[in-house]
């Protein structure tokens, strides 16, 4: 009766995962999942009554089954996913969850600083022209004499001299991105052709936050894909104003809070426990 309802519930999962359909939602699929729980319920009252310690591995796995489904279906409905715009030393225990809906935070967030690492702008020019980058700077702001010079400035970008050759004639000067300070600059080659940089792509990003809750302040700092946990909430570093770019004095954290996530993590675990069980069972067979 499992391996039939569970076959049924990998159907209906792949069949919303193909068209886009909640079934999720669906009475249909909601009673199939409960029945399921309830069959796997069933042989765990079983197994419990009628413990046999050569099949140790399916009681421990059936446990961790029934634990991740709870986590699941319970978890689906309490969990909490808060959109938090940071401005540079304001502090704020405020988020919007997915609906616009403004929730407040049992802890207060307050970023510090928020610093951000680029990739080389990429050169585009046309088919047939041999580019040299003859000088290049990582913090470029507009001269006195219409050229680039290095210089840690608000609005700064990256900047390249570049030597080029195309179909015989020589051409040279300065190729810049821009930024939401200064205008791009590029170096025009015929009436309709011209080497430009792209825009720069983020490599990393970091915020340093202060955290400050009932018991004390934490300083954070917070990544891509390293998030800080703080009781039953993760916080993730989401976006910043992609229109600053490294020089935003935005931060965009995501606060994630999901109260089931330590019964889940569990049944991981019981699941890796089963493994090891079901290789010392067969061990003695």
């Amino acid at each position: 009766a499992c391996m039939a309802v569970l076959s049924l519930l990998v159907v209906a999962v792949l069949f919303m995962g193909l068209t886009g359909s909640p079934i999720y939602r669906s009475w249909p699929f909601v009673m199939l999942l409960l029945y399921f729980m309830a069959q796997v319920g069933a042989r765990l009252i079983f197994e419990i009554e009628h413990f046999n310690q050569a099949h140790l591995s399916a009681l421990v796995s059936h446990f961790g089954i029934y634990f991740l489904l709870a986590a699941g279906i319970f978890g689906y409905g309490d969990k909490k996913r808060l959109t938090i715009s940071l401005p540079l030393e304001e502090e704020t225990s405020i988020g919007i969850d997915t609906e616009g809906k403004v929730e407040h935070l049992p802890f207060s967030l307050k970023l510090q600083s928020f610093h951000l690492e680029e990739y080389p702008c990429e050169l585009v020019f046309p088919e047939g022209c041999s580019l040299t980058v003859v000088d290049s700077l990582e913090n470029a702001v507009p001269d006195s004499i219409g050229g680039y010079k290095e210089l840690s400035h608000m609005g700064a970008m990256q900047a390249f001299y570049v030597h080029a050759t195309y179909r015989g004639e020589k051409y040279e000067g300065w190729v810049t991105p821009g930024s939401f300070l200064f205008p791009s600059s590029e170096l025009q080659i015929s009436d309709s052709l011209s080497i430009y940089a792209r825009p720069a792509m983020a490599k990393s990003y970091l915020s340093r936050i202060a955290l400050r809750d009932e018991d004390k302040e934490h300083d954070v700092s917070l990544r891509v894909n390293h998030p800080y946990h703080i009781g039953a909430w993760h916080i993730y570093q989401k976006s910043y104003d992609q229109e600053m770019g490294r020089w935003s004095r935005v931060s965009v954290v995501e606060c994630v809070r999901d109260a089931w996530y330590p019964l889940a993590f569990i049944a991981m675990w019981m699941f890796l426990l089963s493994g090891v069980f079901m290789i010392f069972e067969r061990k003695r067979r």
